[in-house]
């Protein structure tokens, strides 16, 4: 707010000084004391936040009525299953949207002024040449840009040349087939912390623009925070750098630690201690291969074997066994579930029993190194690197470097 006195405007800040002086000359004020309140302050540089009145642009919320339709009739399925509940419970409150922001960087607002007739447009056009009203040439484009989530809400089509058709050379960077072919995907991977922001909107948008929703599944996972349980913020200084983790530790060993941590509908809690536990897990895995090799060089692939050993055709059951829950839990993106299986396996029951029981059986042993070269396949998503350095290893054949 400002205030003209004289010929001088004043700041909000001064200004409220002489409406109070004038207030109280005129015998309007009965009293002033002190008294605490809430009053937001900007997070970043800790200015006060006041509201200020201003034309906005906004997006009408039936925009969302279908998409709204068609996930509740199981076009989309949440994982987990629950949240589309909250999804219901925001999109049945949705009210119109303001989409624009005064800001230097974004997609300015497709709104053209006219300087002489006034008329105001939308235009398809990047940089319309007239007044479609008056063809004045006197045009003025309106200064903010789109809100960041509603240019976000474009992505999974706009990544694909949708409504780039007529630009030469924006059609040059996408296949023609782009949209067909990838329009609508299968599966969206992202936070729950976002599943209004991004997800629901880019849910509304699709389907409004193209008339299908953008994917079928969505998989909403937890968040990962520090070791105490707060999210992770820079403005915190509590982020783990992945660059550092991995350094540290390796990324074989940071991939599996998340993915077994990730249980559906709960927060991951990021910790040395976690990540020390899962070397373990990949120390156990070389002294397996170590173990193997001191009895036999190369052994060979299950689909040229055939296990007869009655020690053998137990792991071989355990394996197959494992197999089976591994497929289930990720037909489900329970990641967390699928790496556990592979856990209890390799380390009770191939290692606990099998690598215990072939020191009495020596003729188990090519069958047990040609079994753990399969489970290596199936670690392989979770623990690409060492996965495929111990089965080169076991097969005595040369890794390739990239």
């Amino acid at each position: 707010m400002t205030m003209q006195k004289s010929s001088k405007v004043l700041d909000r800040l001064e200004a409220r000084e002489v409406i109070v002086k004038r207030l109280d000359e005129e015998g309007f004020i009965v009293k002033i004391e002190d008294h605490k309140h809430q009053v937001g302050h900007c997070y970043r540089c800790k200015n006060i936040v006041e509201p200020y009145i201003s034309r906005q642009w906004f997006l009408r919320k039936e925009v969302a009525d279908k998409s709204i339709e068609k996930t509740n009739a199981g076009e989309a399925q949440f994982f987990p299953p629950h949240w589309i509940n909250s999804y219901n419970s925001w999109m049945g409150e949705l009210r119109d949207w303001c989409i624009s922001r005064q800001l230097w960087w974004g997609h300015q607002i497709p709104v053209f002024y006219c300087d002489d007739c006034d008329h105001e447009f939308a235009s398809l056009e990047e940089h319309p040449e007239t007044c479609p009203k008056c063809a004045s040439k006197n045009l003025t484009q309106d200064p903010d840009v789109l809100d960041t989530w509603f240019s976000s809400a474009l992505w999974p089509f706009s990544t694909l040349g949708w409504g780039q058709q007529g630009d030469v050379e924006m059609e040059k960077l996408f296949e023609p087939e782009d949209m067909k072919d990838f329009y609508p995907n299968t599966l969206l991977i992202t936070g729950f912390d976002i599943l209004f922001f991004w997800v629901a909107r880019m849910m509304m948008m699709g389907e409004n623009f193209n008339g299908k929703l953008p994917f079928n599944h969505i998989y909403l996972h937890a968040l990962v925070r520090d070791a105490n349980g707060d999210k992770m913020s820079k403005s915190k200084g509590n982020v783990v750098d992945p660059l550092d983790t991995i350094e540290k530790y390796s990324a074989d060993i940071l991939r599996f630690t998340l993915a077994i941590s990730a249980a559906q509908g709960r927060d991951i809690r990021m910790s040395d201690e976690k990540l020390e536990l899962n070397r373990n897990f990949t120390n156990k895995l070389y002294n397996a291969v170590k173990y193997l090799q001191m009895n036999v060089d190369i052994f060979p692939d299950m689909n040229d074997f055939c296990v007869k050993t009655d020690l053998g055709r137990y792991m071989m059951s355990r394996l197959n066994f494992a197999t089976k829950e591994v497929r289930a839990y990720l037909d489900e993106y329970k990641f967390n579930d699928a790496a556990l299986v592979m856990y209890k396996f390799l380390w009770n029951e191939f290692c606990g029993w099998g690598i215990e029981l072939s020191k009495a059986d020596k003729a188990s042993i090519v069958e047990l190194g040609a079994i753990f070269k399969e489970a290596m396949k199936l670690l392989h998503p979770f623990m690409p690197f060492i996965t495929e350095h111990l089965y080169h290893e076991l097969s005595g054949t040369t890794l390739r470097r990239w």
